[in-house]
């Protein structure tokens, strides 16, 4: 397969994948942790000659510092089953997904330091 099928091909596959992956979450059990992850697009220093995710990816920064792409925020249980993912841009704060990504959990939820807040603690 070309990679120019291959990107034609990607807007008709994303929907039954994402289908697949939410048959693989886990079972909460009252334990659960979040974190996110970043997914770089390029190198800070070529932001401005790449056009692959143009208008998709965004500059933001992570634990590690500034980047231009994604970010991947999940959550899992203490058995390393994923519960809930999802997908942002890089400019997205941590702590506004975590509502979206708790919505059916129950129990205890742990974090690092970037999901530190007030309205989150309570």
């Amino acid at each position: 397969m070309s990679y120019p099928r291959f990107v034609a091909l990607l807007p008709f596959v994303l929907g039954p994948l994402s289908a697949y992956l939410r048959t693989l979450f886990g079972r909460c059990i009252g334990i659960s942790f979040v974190d996110s992850t970043t997914l770089a697009v390029c190198n800070n220093h070529r932001i401005h000659c790449h056009r692959v995710f143009d208008g998709l990816a965004e500059r933001g920064k992570g634990s590690i510092g500034w980047l231009y792409g994604f970010k991947l925020h999940f959550v899992v249980n203490d058995c390393e089953d994923l519960l809930a993912c999802r997908l942002t841009t890089g400019n997205v704060d941590d702590r506004t997904q975590v509502p979206i990504l708790c919505a059916r959990l129950f129990g205890k939820l742990f974090g690092d330091i970037g999901y530190l807040s007030q309205p989150l603690f309570e």
